[in-house]
């Protein structure tokens, strides 16, 4: 139950972040929220400057450079669909990430895909396609969407390259080499957009990086106390979160291809998360004997 508790407000949180980026997104481009996001997570965590210090003990440079990359794109890309869309709906497509991991992982570690996360990866994208139908043909938000979904992919590929790593390295090295790598990364691109945030619209920035922290803290915390299979649900809670968010701050209603889309995407990412469960277990159960 604790673990579940800190799951939750880790979604709780980084739906706040997500308001807070799409409040200030009306006045500040999405590279300057980015770098904002990731600058203050980083003052935050502090005890990573130590940790990047010791650089030279990473193991996989590559896999590394492609973990920091990758992740940087989608910070920015997401922070773009965020002002963009409506919350519920970039957030919905971010979740799709889970069902990229699937796949991304058979790319680029090799690993099996059964027949059966292939069909709920398919059933999950019919699911976007329902979603964003009236979003590209009525209002044309394609390039949000396509930002969103830029978002998705990048993260899945953050996510498998963190897979690669995790055995051989430090989860607070690969925490600090991250963190400085994407405030390094977007600092230029933030530089040639650059507009001076208002003074009223500092506590807003500063909330936007602390509630990004603050849901990344609640959720190392939650896997400190419950099992993974058990808490990765919660994490789809983010998306009503934003809808009631959305709702209440921006006006964002939801239609019924909202509704019918996002139940295939968040049945198929629950199947998804939940069979990938299973099989580490018997993975896991087989090498033990």
């Amino acid at each position: 139950m604790a673990g579940a508790a800190w799951a939750i407000a880790s979604a709780a949180a980084f739906s706040a972040s997500s308001a807070a980026a799409k409040f200030l997104g009306v006045r500040l481009p999405a590279s300057e929220l980015a770098l904002f996001r990731a600058a203050v997570a980083l003052v935050l965590v502090a005890a990573v400057f130590r940790e990047a210090l010791a650089w030279r003990r990473a193991r996989h440079a590559g896999w590394f450079v492609v973990r920091c990359a990758a992740g940087a794109l989608a910070l920015l890309s997401f922070m773009y669909a965020i002002t963009a869309l409506p919350i519920a709906l970039a957030t919905l497509i971010f979740v799709t990430r889970v069902l990229m991991l699937p796949p991304t992982a058979r790319l680029l570690l090799g690993e099996p895909m059964d027949p059966r996360i292939l069909t709920a990866v398919m059933v999950g994208f019919a699911g976007i396609v329902v979603v964003l139908w009236p979003t590209l043909v009525v209002k044309g938000e394609i390039v949000g969407a396509l930002a969103a979904l830029t978002a998705a992919v990048a993260s899945a590929v953050s996510q498998t390259a963190v897979r690669r790593l995790a055995p051989d390295n430090p989860e607070s090295l690969m925490v600090a080499i991250y963190s400085v790598a994407c405030v390094v990364a977007l600092a230029p691109l933030a530089a040639t957009q650059w507009v001076t945030p208002p003074l009223g619209d500092l506590p807003v920035l500063v909330a936007l990086g602390a509630a990004a922290a603050i849901s990344q803290y609640t959720a190392v915390t939650a896997f400190r106390r419950a099992p993974a299979a058990f808490l990765a649900p919660f994490d789809f809670l983010a998306v009503p979160f934003s809808a009631l968010i959305g709702l209440a701050l921006f006006g964002d209603v939801l239609g019924p291809g909202d509704l019918v889309g996002g139940a295939l995407v968040l049945g198929a990412s629950a199947y998804v998360v939940t069979f990938g469960a299973r099989a580490d277990r018997q993975r896991f159960a087989e090498a033990k004997g």
